[in-house]
């Protein structure tokens, strides 16, 4: 069993489909290569990029959509090592790397992610008057 657009060749009618299509087509490949790095590039710069940006969602926030993401990759990424869900017509041996690439590499450029983000992150610092309500200080001083 297998996403139906990845996978060797397609046994109904003996079409390649997905991978083995793209290993064949070489301006396709790096087109697809590009298309991964520019979307990895501008989903960096949306979670980390500078601040302020127009309508950014606040830090808390962005750092749960990157817990996701990261989520996301180690599911994806054991899934890929276990061979499950995966019609890839290569070695075992190297889905494991690419699943350990996958795995590790990810891992540390959201690590990375993350430390950008927090790093420039300058919250918005209260004036205390709450504090000073609750304290029952509330009078300037004479």
């Amino acid at each position: 069993m297998g996403f139906p657009h990845i996978g060797p060749l397609n046994a109904d009618n003996g079409t390649e489909s997905g991978l083995a299509a793209l290993e064949k087509a070489g301006a396709l490949h790096y087109l697809v290569h590009f298309h991964f790095v520019a979307a990895g590039c501008l989903y960096a710069w949306v979670i980390a990029g500078p601040d302020p940006a127009p309508h950014r969602p606040s830090v808390p926030a962005r750092l749960i959509v990157l817990g996701v993401a990261v989520v996301i990759h180690s599911i994806m990424s054991q899934l890929l090592y276990a061979g499950l869900f995966v019609a890839i017509s290569l070695p075992a041996e190297q889905l494991r790397r690419g699943a350990e690439l996958m795995y590790y590499g990810a891992d540390i450029t959201e690590m990375l992610l993350a430390f950008a983000m927090v790093s420039t992150w300058r919250p918005t610092r209260r004036n205390g008057s709450a504090i000073r309500h609750v304290l029952g200080q509330n009078r300037s001083p004479a």
